[in-house]
């Protein structure tokens, strides 16, 4: 009986766990993508829990205010953090994975703003421009020092400032002004300049001050990859 215990103990210790490794993603309340109160407004935490899954590997997700949530992915306090936009400057501390979605950046302003639409961003630099701390936004804009830019700590308090006159044009996901204008309650005094900014593609980073990143961002571009073969062989 002894012997069988012992047996069994040993094999147990040496199987490799069922559960997998587990990772810790740095994210932010920015819904529909990200929430931490609801699956509703979470899919792109969602998509990328199925993604990691699909290496065996699971996905914790910790929800910090995002300045805070990007200096813990740089100083590789985290595994990963996510979703991120594309930046050159940012890509020299991250390890960036293959883009797993896609999202329409816009221009908005209140609806007595003088223009409709645009040809060149060249536009901006006669008004005052909100932006989110630390967010990457469009190229143009963001290394463009001759628009007038103010920060503001989220999205929430960017569409406010704007209700209040304070900044006459705001940079922000169309999904994210929808949810927050619905659920804030805002009201309908806004317009999207045409056209769409630009098709911004997520990723998921993952921090080169950290040891091991290169090999897990790997894991995630190799889990995207068998859930797209999955998803393409469940619609032929």
């Amino acid at each position: 009986m002894k012997k069988s215990l012992v047996a069994t103990l040993a094999l147990l210790i040496f199987l490799p766990s069922q559960a997998g490794e587990v990772v810790k993603v740095s994210t932010l309340e920015w819904p529909p993508y990200t929430s931490a109160l609801t699956d509703k407004f979470n899919e792109s935490n969602i998509l990328v829990k199925k993604i990691f899954k699909q290496v065996n590997v699971k996905a914790e997700f910790n929800f910090y205010p995002w300045s805070r949530a990007l200096m813990l992915a740089s100083n590789g306090l985290v595994d990963a953090l996510g979703p991120e936009y594309y930046s050159e400057a940012r890509s020299k501390d991250f390890y960036y994975s293959e883009p797993f979605y896609e999202t329409p950046l816009v221009l908005v302003a209140r609806k007595d703003f003088p223009l409709d639409s645009y040809k060149e961003l060249s536009f901006l630099t006669k008004y005052k421009i909100g932006v989110v701390k630390n967010y990457i936004n469009n190229e143009y804009i963001d290394d463009n020092n001759t628009i007038t830019k103010e920060n503001a700590l989220d999205d929430l308090n960017n569409i406010k400032k704007l209700i209040a006159k304070r900044i006459d044009v705001i940079v922000i996901d169309k999904k994210v002004m929808d949810y927050l204008i619905e659920k804030e309650g805002l009201g309908h005094d806004f317009k999207v300049l045409e056209p769409i900014l630009e098709r911004k593609k997520l990723y998921v980073v993952f921090p080169k001050k950290k040891k091991g990143s290169l090999e897990l961002r790997d894991k995630f571009n190799a889990g995207l990859r068998k859930l797209q073969l999955s998803d393409r062989g469940a619609h032929p």
